[in-house]
Order: structure tokens, then sequence, then C-alpha cells
């Protein structure tokens, strides 16, 4: 009963949530498409269907007019890439197959690739793409060490009057903050203290604090609030990794088709080498003859 229980109410909590994602699915796919192609021709051609029908379009002109903008709205939309006419569309197009390119590639390499002028590729500045490098390393190892510290089951304190760091654990343990100087309940309940590496007065304060009745629930408490800080410092530096990737990615992907079309071009001017290099003439291929030989006169014919 229980099972079927919690299917029931688990159900009644999806079903809202299912209509009203099916509700925002369509303007959220308008959105998309409208970002997609910065440009609202493709809704406001779907409103006008609905509103006005689908008429043909008498005018020839008129006709071509949108035929050609529906043509590159939907090339937008499909690649990403913002052709501006009809003519960058083709001309990119023909470039691309020329040079061996896909227009994925040209995507990747964003704005250092002119679309206007096809094959004219900027090579990304060295310091910059070394910085991206940089940062993109120290914000992977701060995402990848928050999400790893979210797996800590001790509370993380300090002390009031010494600002000593600390680490309690719900087995009343204390650790110093890199793990040199601990101290236990055990160690609080013996006659003499032993050395902790802690100060007496730090120890006496954790010794005090291990006798508190809440500190069970003291130390669970703190552990849930850190791993959701943890997870909320993660995202946080994990939303700037990702923004810092893309132009990294941009620099990599506009290095990679530079020395793919120099590595093509060189190509090119080899084979044109090859064959635009003049052939040996028929007195070259033919030998010498010996100063001392004499041409043996042509046969008499009968």
């Amino acid at each position: 009963m229980e099972y079927i229980d919690y299917v029931n109410q688990a159900s009644k909590l999806i079903s809202p949530l299912t209509a009203i994602f099916l509700g925002a699915l369509p303007v959220l796919a308008i959105l998309f498409v409208v970002l997609r192609t910065q440009s609202y021709h493709i809704p406001l051609t779907l409103l006008w269907r609905i509103v006005g029908g689908k008429k043909e379009i008498n005018d020839k002109l008129l006709a071509d007019f949108l035929d050609e903008r529906n043509a590159i709205m939907k090339f937008r939309t499909l690649t990403g890439l913002k052709i501006r006419t009809k003519q960058e569309m083709l001309a990119l197009i023909q470039w691309a197959a020329k040079h061996n390119e896909d227009i994925d590639d040209v995507k990747r390499c964003g704005h250092y690739f002119k679309l206007s002028e096809p094959g004219n590729i900027t090579s990304p500045n060295r310091f910059g793409s070394i910085a991206l490098l940089l940062a993109v390393l120290a914000l992977g190892i701060l995402t990848a060490s928050g999400v790893a510290s979210t797996g800590i089951d001790d509370g993380l304190y300090a002390t009031t009057e010494s600002k000593t760091w600390f680490f309690a654990s719900s087995q009343k343990t204390i650790t110093g903050l890199w793990g040199k100087n601990k101290i236990s309940e055990s160690d609080c309940a013996k006659p003499t203290l032993p050395a902790t590496g802690f100060s007496p007065g730090d120890a006496q304060i954790f010794c005090k604090f291990f006798k508190q009745t809440n500190y069970p629930k003291a130390i669970s408490d703190t552990v849930s609030k850190q791993r959701m800080l943890l997870l909320f410092l993660s995202a946080y530096t994990g939303f700037f990794l990702f923004l810092t990737v893309q132009p990294l990615r941009r620099c990599v992907s506009a290095k990679e088709m530079i020395r793919r079309q120099k590595a093509l071009q060189a190509k090119q001017e080899e084979r044109g080498q090859l064959t635009t290099e003049p052939l040996p003439t028929t007195a070259e291929m033919t030998a010498p003859l010996p100063a001392n030989h004499t041409q043996a006169a042509p046969a008499a014919s009968e």
C-alpha cells in the first residue's frame, strides 16, 4: 500500500508539471528559434499563416523576396550562422565544399571566421589563448574541488577568540584544518590532557564542545549547510567555466582551420607545380648520335 500511495502522490505532482511543460514548450521553441536566427521572421510568418491563411502571392518580386528570406532563416536555424544575404550563404557553401570544410567547423570558429568573406580567418591572439586556457584550468579545479568537498562529513568551524579553524566529526573527534592537530573525547576524559597540537585554551573549548547534548545535531546541521553552500559555489564557478570554455573552443577551432587550410594550400601548390612543369621535347628525348657514326643510306626501291 505504501508503494501505491507513493505512486499516486508522484502522479499527482507530475501531472501538473507535465501540463505546464507542454504548455510552455511552444513558447520555448519560438524563443529558441528567435535567439538562433536573431530575427522574428519565423514566428511572424507562422502568425500570418494563422491570420491570413496560406494565400499565394501573385507578385513575383515579392514572392522571390520572401522565398529568399525563408531560405536564409532556415539556414540560420540549422547552422546557427548569422548569414545576412543569399549571396553570402551561397558563397559560404561553395567555399566550404571547395576547401573540404564542414559548416559546423565554421560555426565553431565564431567571430574569427568572417562570413562576408569566406576563407578570411583571423588568427587568435596567442597570449589571449593562453590566458583563456589558464582561466579554464583554474575554474575547472575550483568547480571539481567544490563538488568533491560535498562528500566531507565533518563540520567546519572556527574558534571565536583564536580564530582556529577545525573540522568536527560526528564521532566527537576534532581535527585541525590541515590535519596535523587532533583531539577526541577520549583525550578529554584522561586525567592529564595529552599533547594534541592545539593550544590549551582551544583544547578546553573543544572538550566543552564534546559535552553538549545537541552535538550530533549541530554537526549534522552544519554539514548540510556546508553542502548547500558548496553546491551553490560549484554551480557559480561552473557557470563561469562554461562561459570561459566557449571562447577557448573558438580559438582552438580557428587555429585548427587555419592549419588545415595551410596544409590544403600546400598540397594544391605542389600539385600545381607537378602539372605545370613543361614536358621534354622530342629533340630532348632523342639521344645524340656519335661523331663517327654515318647514317645509313635509304634502301632503294625495287
